[in-house]
């Protein structure tokens, strides 16, 4: 796949480093009371983790078509976003994909307003994947590694 772009940026903390960190990152003193998540009223526990944690979900509606466009300009097998989630280059392929949607969709505009505070959490998976916010996961990694002293307030998510 050729050199990789961000050289520093953490795509995810290593399995057993996910679940460690997850078990031992302190429970906000309010749980989220409700939040709509695939149709569902949920009470989840807030959690305070480092950006570099969590890996993004690839099993993604919204990447699908563009993980199949970047498998054919790239020559990879076709189960390269399927088969191993925990390497850190389909991480960062995924990063891509998700880096151009941001930019597309506006988002990283959103974030890039230094007083945007991140308001809705994100979800993770008991094993630190995104479940819900893996484009506002990317437009604040992106934000935090090209300014990290004005994006500071994205460290932790």
């Amino acid at each position: 796949m050729g050199a990789r772009l961000n050289e520093d940026m953490e795509f995810g903390y290593p399995h057993h480093e996910r679940i460690e960190a997850l078990s031992r990152a302190e429970p906000s003193e309010t749980d989220i009371e409700k939040i709509e998540f695939r149709g569902q009223i949920e009470r989840l526990p807030e959690k305070r983790v480092p950006i570099g944690l969590p890996r993004y979900r690839l099993n993604n509606g919204r990447t699908g078509a563009a993980q199949e466009e970047f498998i054919a300009e790239h020559g990879l097998s076709e189960d390269f976003f399927t088969a191993d989630s925990e390497q850190d280059h389909v991480q960062e392929a995924q990063h891509q994909i998700l880096t151009k949607l941001t930019k597309g969709a506006g988002l990283l505009e959103h974030f890039e307003e230094v007083a945007t505070r991140q308001n809705e959490p994100l979800i993770l998976t008991h094993d630190g994947f995104v479940a819900n916010g893996n484009r506002r996961l990317c437009a604040m990694r992106n934000l935090l590694e090209d300014d990290a002293a004005n994006y500071s307030h994205f460290t932790h998510i």
